[in-house]
């Protein structure tokens, strides 16, 4: 979009500043003094509008990036978690410790993180599903390897690549993404 802007008393100023308007000798006015007036020419391009689900990706990608580093032991916090998921993780390890358990192997690396939905009602929630491979372990009391499913079958040693789905809420109008719930998605 072209946009024609004449300038009279601002260009004018300006042009006095720099020298460019003749007719003036040592404060005393000449014979013949000239006046300036330009045409600016702008050329603006919009500035398009940023898509908000693509936003929303974007920003919950970041809270989760920060969210798979998390230690697989001991009390967790953080800003890209709500205190809700706090609080819960925090108890569920507490029990997990004092009934015994440890995890081995908690290395996972992060094959993929995609966007699964994003919607503002009746809140702002934005789900994600992260895509990892690993072979953590969960180890009881007596060194028994105990590692099973939601349905509590046994997973069988080896790197397999396995899917959660992490629900991420704003606290903020969409500024920062806080990690809500997460949930198995079975194989990826």
């Amino acid at each position: 979009m072209t946009t024609t802007t004449r300038a009279t008393a601002a260009l004018a100023g300006l042009a006095l500043a720099a020298g460019l308007t003749t007719g003036c000798t040592n404060g005393v006015a000449a014979e013949k003094t000239t006046s300036t007036i330009a045409t600016i020419t702008a050329t603006t391009t919009p500035t398009p509008t940023p898509d908000p689900t693509q936003q929303a990706y974007a920003g919950a990608r970041k809270s989760i990036e920060r969210f798979v580093h998390l230690p697989t032991s001991g009390p967790v916090s953080g800003s890209f978690m709500t205190p809700d998921y706090i609080a819960k993780q925090n108890a569920d390890r507490k029990a997990l410790a004092d009934a015994g358990f440890r995890v081995v192997n908690p290395e996972t690396k992060t094959v993929s993180i995609t966007p699964v939905e994003y919607t503002t009602r009746p809140s702002v929630v934005t789900t994600m599903r992260v895509c990892s491979t690993g072979d953590p372990r969960l180890i009881d009391k007596n060194g028994k390897d105990v590692t099973a499913d939601d349905k509590g079958n046994p997973i069988p040693k080896g790197q397999k690549r396995s899917a959660v789905l992490v629900q991420l809420t704003s606290p903020d109008g969409e500024k920062t993404w806080q990690v809500n719930s997460v949930q198995n998605d079975g194989p990826c």
